[in-house]
C-alpha cells in the first residue's frame, strides 16, 4: 500500500435509494434495484468516509462512525483528479484529500465538531496544513 493512500471513501449506494435512511446504514444499503447489498469496507488503516452517489457528485455523509447532520457534496475531481468517480468498491485517498474532506465535514457540521475533530489526529501533520 502506498503510504500516502492511508484513508478511504466507502460506497453506500445512491443517495436516491439510501440518503433518508443514512443514520441506520452500517453494513448494508439498497442498490438501484432496491436489493440489499453489503457495504464493501476498506482495509485502509486511516479515516473512512462513507459516501453516496448523487447524480454527478459524491455526497459524503459519514466520517468513521459519525453520521453527519449535513452531508458534504464533493466534486470528486478535486479529491482524485486521476479517477473519474470512486466507484462501487470505494477507493483509497491521500492524506491531503482526507484532510480536505474532514475540514469540509467539520465546516458543514459545526455542532458535531467535538465528535469529528479527534480524527484530525489520524492525518499526518504536513497534510493538515495544506
Amino acid at each position: 500500500m502506498p503510504k500516502n493512500l492511508r484513508h478511504a471513501v466507502v460506497h453506500y449506494g445512491t443517495a436516491r435509494m439510501n440518503f433518508e435512511n443514512r443514520t441506520h446504514l452500517t453494513t448494508h444499503f439498497r442498490d438501484r434495484d432496491g436489493i440489499e447489498v453489503q457495504v464493501r469496507l476498506s482495509k485502509a488503516p486511516g479515516i473512512k468516509f462513507g459516501f453516496m452517489d448523487d447524480d454527478s457528485h459524491v455526497r459524503v455523509f459519514r466520517v468513521q462512525d459519525v453520521t453527519l447532520e449535513n452531508a458534504v457534496v464533493v466534486d470528486w475531481r478535486k479529491i482524485r483528479p486521476d479517477r473519474p468517480t470512486p466507484g462501487p468498491n470505494g477507493q483509497r485517498i491521500s492524506e491531503q484529500a482526507a484532510a480536505r474532506l474532514l475540514r469540509m465535514a467539520i465546516a458543514e457540521n459545526l455542532e458535531q465538531q467535538a465528535s469529528l475533530s479527534p480524527y484530525e489526529g489520524l492525518i499526518r501533520p504536513e497534510a493538515r496544513l495544506k
